[in-house]
């Protein structure tokens, strides 16, 4: 009986030993983990993609913002009932007509970029005739996006 007892206290000190070990390099490792988490979030200068800053993102590529005078080609956009061109509000198919009208009459040679993704099936049909028209009439350029 008593040696039955001293071999059940061995087996809990060796357990009491294996898992103090096992329990000692968990929380060693958590620590080492713990440290790295806080190292990078301190030495990165925020989460996510690129700087933020509109400089070089990591693939190599820079962000630029064209101006008016700088783009190639004048954007037609119609949002749902609305029509812009190149970001001025036209009232109607009618107004845009007028509106291209007089800039090629003034010496545009810029191609027009139709962007209908947004629109009303009605509204876009209305715009795309407008410009088949002017397209056939004063030969300006149209470009679907």
């Amino acid at each position: 009986m008593k040696n039955n007892m001293e071999d059940k206290n061995k087996e809990k000190k060796q357990k009491k030993r294996k898992r103090g070990f096992f329990g000692s390099l968990f929380t060693l490792l958590f620590i080492v983990l713990l440290l790295a988490v806080i190292y990078l979030l301190l030495t990165s200068k925020g989460f996510g993609f690129g700087k933020g800053d509109g400089e070089k993102n990591d693939n190599g590529s820079s962000t630029e913002v064209t101006t008016e005078a700088e783009k190639n080609e004048i954007t037609i956009l119609v949002d749902e009932q609305k029509i812009f061109l190149d970001g001025e509000e036209c009232k109607d198919a009618n107004d845009l007509k007028d509106k291209i009208t007089k800039l090629q009459s003034s010496g545009n040679t810029k191609p027009y970029v139709l962007d209908d993704s947004n629109a009303i099936k009605s509204t876009a049909d209305e715009v795309k005739d407008v410009l088949q028209s002017l397209k056939d009439g004063i030969g300006i350029d149209i470009e679907l996006k």
